[in-house]
Parts: C-alpha cells; structure tokens; sequence
C-alpha cells in the first residue's frame, strides 16, 4: 500500500501510457460516491482515460477489457487511516476495508487473464449515510489529488 500522495502521484507519472481509471460508488450515499464523482470530473479534461462506473462496475467490465491499458486504477471511497492510498486487491480484501460487496477476487482473476493489474486509489472517507452531497473534506481531498493526477497524465 502506498499512502504517500508523491508516491502514488510518481507511479501514475512512470505508468501514464497504460492506465485507465475507473470510478465507483454510490452518489446518494455522500462520501461514497467520491470515485464517480472524480471520475465524471476526469472525463471532462481526459475522456479517454477515465471511466465513471457509479454503482455499476459490473456493468463496465467488458469495455475496460477490451481497453489496451494494463493498469486499472478503481478510484474509490475507503476507510483508512490516511488521506488518500493505492492499494493492490489482494491488499484490499486482506484488510476488508472496501465500503462495496462485489467480488474483487474474482473481478482481480479475470482482469489477470486478460493482462491487466487492478490497483485501488482510496480516498479516506466518514460519511457513508443516505444523502446527496459528499462532504466539503472529502470534495476537496479528492479534487487535489485529481488536479494532480490530471497533471500526471497530460
């Protein structure tokens, strides 16, 4: 896990080429909908490399295959302990700190078959409750670090 934001920043910059990012949660469940939220804001000044998912990763699977990226970085709301983290799947499910039930594992074996690695972009979030709008910490937490991963990737 690397929860150094110029660490994670340095690992979109060297990997750029090949890595899509793809955004998930739920927008009615405040904080949790952070990953679509900062991926419909990435398609607006990189479309080709940002997908918004929302509550439907399943729904994207096949087009994120077809892809020629190797990496998929899932943007994502999680509870740790610092402000933002890119975490591997096998470390996600090690330490069940994902706010979402889909199978990761099986998701992470099928991604491999197809040559691409799955990584978790985590931003630390509170709110989790039924409500429309994601906090002001949590909105600017993850427009800093998408501000910069736009900069990354331009």
């Amino acid at each position: 896990m690397i929860q150094n934001k110029k660490e994670i920043l340095d690992f979109i910059q060297e990997n750029k080429e090949n890595i899509l990012f793809v955004g998930i949660g739920n927008r009615l469940r405040g904080d949790d909908g952070i990953g679509s939220f900062l991926a419909s804001e990435g398609k607006k000044y990189i479309s080709d490399k940002f997908i918004d998912a929302g509550i439907s990763f399943e729904n994207y699977i096949f087009k994120i295959l077809e892809r020629n990226e190797k990496i998929v970085i899932i943007i994502d709301a999680l509870k740790i302990q610092s402000r933002f983290a890119l975490i591997t799947v096998d470390e996600l499910i090690e330490q069940g700190i994902s706010t979402h039930s889909i199978s990761l594992k099986r998701f992470k074996e099928m991604f491999e078959n197809f040559g691409k690695k799955i990584y978790i972009l985590g931003i630390n979030v509170s709110k989790l409750n039924f409500e429309d709008k994601i906090s002001d910490e949590v909105f600017n937490r993850g427009m800093e670090i998408l501000k910069e991963i736009i900069q990354c990737m331009s």
